[in-house]
């Protein structure tokens, strides 16, 4: 009511080695769902320093994709860690929550992973992707997806309603869009729309 803080909260780290901030946040219930990515990674300038919003941008830096080195959830009273899931990079414009689960596409490409970086969007990043779904209360993986799409090299976000999972992507001139049974991760259908000119 206040603006009064009433707790603060470590980001849990997913490795002692690096220096990490708070990524993704959501409210979840009685836990906080997030995710760490390393020092630096995320856009804070409002403009992107090139002078295109970095929210909006069609090409150059301000497009690459913030990736979290993991994803956890946390007791909003205790602070502890509820779970903790670490495999490939997560790419934070497609965490979504939704019908008790965490979505989110990731990739596993090794060269990709390897990288310090964690602002990405070179030609390996869109190799070795999949759709993952974990249990929300308990983190446990419910399913995965190896996809294919789209380089999202201009935009790339997940969205969650009634039991689908609606990606949209695009490298430019056209947004593809994906749709996926929440459940279970199947194809849907997809389809292509041009971006709309000036």
């Amino acid at each position: 009511k206040d603006g009064t803080v009433l707790r603060q909260y470590d980001v849990p780290a997913p490795s002692l080695a690096d220096d990490y901030d708070w990524g993704y946040v959501a409210s979840d219930g009685d836990r906080l769902v997030g995710s760490a990515i390393r020092r630096g990674a995320a856009f804070r300038n409002f403009w992107g320093g090139s002078g295109a919003g970095w929210y909006d941008a069609t090409s150059g830096a301000a497009t690459l994709k913030v990736c979290s080195d993991n994803l956890f959830a946390v007791d909003k009273t205790s602070g502890k860690r509820a779970w903790d899931y670490s495999q490939g990079l997560i790419i934070n414009s497609t965490i979504t929550i939704g019908g008790g689960r965490v979505y989110f596409f990731e990739t596993r490409n090794t060269a990709t992973v390897g990288q310090s970086e964690r602002r990405l969007g070179a030609a390996e990043f869109w190799k070795d992707q999949f759709l993952v779904a974990l249990d929300a209360q308990s983190g446990r993986k419910l399913w995965e997806q190896p996809i294919d799409t789209a380089d999202g090299t201009v935009l790339f976000c997940l969205a969650y309603g009634q039991e689908r999972l609606v990606l949209l992507s695009s490298g430019g001139k056209e947004y593809s869009v994906y749709t996926y049974d929440a459940a279970t991760g199947r194809s849907a259908w997809q389809t292509t729309l041009r971006w709309r000119s000036n």
